[in-house]
């Protein structure tokens, strides 16, 4: 029993051993296999050590390259600061603490760097010939002037009917002008345009002349003018101001041609009536004349000539109904008119006064003021005379009676 339970006993024993070599055979065929697994077949990759590139990093060679660069970089922009020594600037890239590293410089030296500026290393730059260069001119910009735009004419009518007012407004509007339609003269017009017929009996007419004449049975007697121009206040007004007075024709013209056309041929006056002016009394060819004169005289002349009347300073003594058709033609010429009336009690500052002694009371005192003012006394005809007769008219030939008796005094 003994021997047989020793010998249990041995094998229990044995057993463990057994099982745990058998165990450990295990573990080696498995770390045996892996190896086989991890040996590299014939043409496969390299091992991924084999792969990575190794570098070797210098401290000391990567802080001189950079003291380097900065010395490279310092010689081309030297420090504003002389009294830093380079080898002091080039000691901050350095991470060893060591005293040997900045150079051993005596007092001398020291005291010799620090006290002068640093010079910059000499840069070789590429030196051009001189050349005769010229200097810069200013260089100036001419701006094109742009033309302005032509002001639109602006028309007014004399003698048309109503019909002709109608027909002739529509066709102006149509081009681009203007029509004023009214019966006293109006300063913004630009252009008079005359009909055939004008009537004798419009009001401020002085001594109209005809070519034809057509009575009508009842008074008043109404006469016309056939085609020509009258000394109306319109006709005198324009040619005081230098208006253009044209022939109704000039409106057809305008028609046929869709716009307004030069005025020269249509002007009274001018060369385009020359053939009509030759068959007509002399004294309505001496106011188209006129007409064309004053153009020219005004429009050729200084800013300071406005019109016939320029520098005139006028008393009115004359009709009140009238007043205002004086007032407006000499106005129109460039004159100025006083609001000055009888009686004159101290002396006057004029030049000239218009007097109709029949139907202003003036006392011979006031004619005696007048003159020894140094004023011009004549009758309102001397306005119309003083336009259309070339050369000007004798002031005297146009004085009222008493005026020359004081005169002659």
């Amino acid at each position: 029993m003994s021997g047989e339970g020793s010998s249990n006993d041995s094998g229990l024993q044995s057993r463990p051993g057994s099982r745990t070599n058998r165990w450990s055979m295990n573990e080696e065929q498995k770390e045996a296999q892996k190896a086989s697994e991890v040996q590299p077949k014939e043409g496969s990759l390299p091992e991924s050590s084999q792969t990575v590139h190794v570098m070797w990093d210098d401290p000391t060679g990567r802080l001189e390259q950079e003291r380097l660069a900065h010395k490279l970089q310092r010689a081309c922009s030297p420090t504003q600061d002389p009294g830093i020594a380079p080898e002091v600037m080039d000691a901050q890239f350095s991470d060893i603490e060591d005293e040997n590293i900045l150079p051993q410089l005596t007092e001398n030296e020291t005291e010799k760097r620090l006290s002068s500026p640093l010079a910059a290393p000499p840069v070789a730059f590429h030196i051009q010939s001189e050349q005769n260069v010229p200097a810069p001119q200013p260089v100036t910009i001419e701006e094109e002037e742009e033309e302005p735009e032509p002001t639109p004419p602006i028309f007014i009518l004399s003698g048309m009917s109503q019909e002709e007012r109608d027909d002739y407004g529509v066709l102006v509007e149509s081009l681009g002008g203007k029509m004023l339609d009214g019966q006293n003269f109006d300063p913004t017009c630009t252009h008079l345009v005359i009909d055939a017929y004008m009537r004798l009996h419009d009001k401020f007419v002085y001594g109209i002349y005809a070519t034809q004449v057509t009575v009508k049975a009842n008074w008043p007697l109404v006469v016309y003018l056939a085609g020509v121009p009258a000394r109306n206040e319109k006709f005198l007004a324009c040619v005081a101001s230098g208006k253009w007075v044209l022939h109704k024709s000039y409106f057809e013209a305008c028609r046929q041609e869709g716009k307004f056309v030069q005025e020269d041929f249509y002007e009274w006056g001018g060369e385009g009536t020359v053939s009509l002016l030759d068959k007509m009394n002399p004294a309505i060819k001496k106011l188209c004349e006129a007409a064309h004169r004053w153009r020219i005289q005004i429009n050729s002349s200084s800013q300071s000539c406005v019109g016939a009347f320029s520098e005139w300073k006028v008393i009115l003594c004359t009709d009140r109904k009238k007043e205002d058709n004086f007032r407006r033609l000499l106005e129109a010429g460039g004159a100025t008119v006083l609001n000055l009336k009888p009686p004159f009690n101290k002396s006057v500052s004029a030049s000239h006064a218009f007097v109709e002694l029949n139907k202003v009371e003036m006392s011979e005192s006031d004619l005696v003021t007048l003159v020894k003012s140094g004023v011009v006394c004549v009758k309102p005809d001397f306005i119309a005379a003083h336009l259309t007769n070339s050369p000007a008219p004798n002031p005297e030939d146009y004085c009222p009676s008493e005026v020359k008796t004081l005169l002659q005094r």
